[in-house]
């Protein structure tokens, strides 16, 4: 089998053997693959500073047994023949496309998507998920809109979307002046059957919401500060859910 020039980005790259990496591509038409880079980790070896993330890159590779050698990489946005002397400059040039917590996310998407992701099974839906989380990160857009609309979106795919217009169970339409409560995997409740030690329980574990600000977390209006910090509570506990005690590391460096 023989894939040539697929457009794809580097999630996680790991030590192969003496001289060689494993990589974990997101691809746009193959999902989630791993390929053997032979001798990337000889620092000689032209072109191994493009095997890195957040770079976009068309890629081929070959092979008939389950891991297959990448044979090709190619940044996309420029000549694929790179000289010597302009390589340098390009290295910096794509080092300093994330910065800060903007490179902090990227590191975080990246990580959702190798725990999350199943191997060779393709979504182009995903992939550009991903490139437009990508975009927003490079131009610096409000960073946490632009997670969690990566989060909802990326949850949708995977078949574990929030529904915010209806209630679980009832599938009665949420409505702005009641308060809900929710479950992953399940959805929101309305509170207005619980008794008040219910209530006061989800109060104390931070788990009640007014219909309002759920409402406008389906229509993307994050200037409120409660809904910035309700959308983050929800998309935590559905990741969270799925993840089943897998911790996501750079999530560290947002604390």
């Amino acid at each position: 089998m023989k894939v040539e020039l697929e457009n794809a980005y580097v999630l996680h790259s790991r030590p192969f053997k003496d001289t060689s990496l494993l990589v974990d591509f997101l691809t746009e038409n193959f999902g989630r693959i791993t390929l053997v880079a032979k001798g990337a980790r000889q620092q000689k070896k032209k072109g191994n500073f493009l095997l890195q993330p957040f770079v976009s890159l068309r890629i081929s590779w070959q092979g008939k047994s389950q891991l297959k050698t990448l044979i090709l990489t190619e940044i996309t946005s420029h000549i694929a023949n790179i000289n010597i002397e302009a390589e340098n400059t390009l290295e910096s040039h794509i080092n300093k496309n994330l910065e800060g917590n903007y490179l902090y996310s990227g590191s975080y998407a990246n990580e959702l998507l190798t725990y999350l992701l199943p191997f060779d099974e393709s979504n182009s839906d995903i992939f550009y998920i991903y490139v437009n989380l990508l975009s927003s990160l490079k131009n610096k857009f409000d960073l946490e809109k632009t997670l969690r609309l990566f989060e909802f979106s990326f949850l949708a795919e995977l078949g574990y979307g929030v529904n915010f217009i209806s209630a679980a169970a009832t599938s009665e339409f949420i409505e702005p002046n009641k308060q809900y409560c929710y479950e992953p995997s399940e959805g929101f409740f309305c509170t207005d059957s619980l008794s008040e030690n219910q209530k006061n329980g989800l109060l104390v574990s931070k788990n009640i919401f007014d219909g309002s600000i759920i409402l406008a977390i389906n229509n993307q209006e994050y200037t409120n500060q409660s809904v910035r910090q309700t959308a983050k509570y929800i998309s935590r506990m559905s990741l969270d859910h799925i993840l089943m005690g897998k911790k996501i590391k750079s999530r560290e460096f947002f604390r």
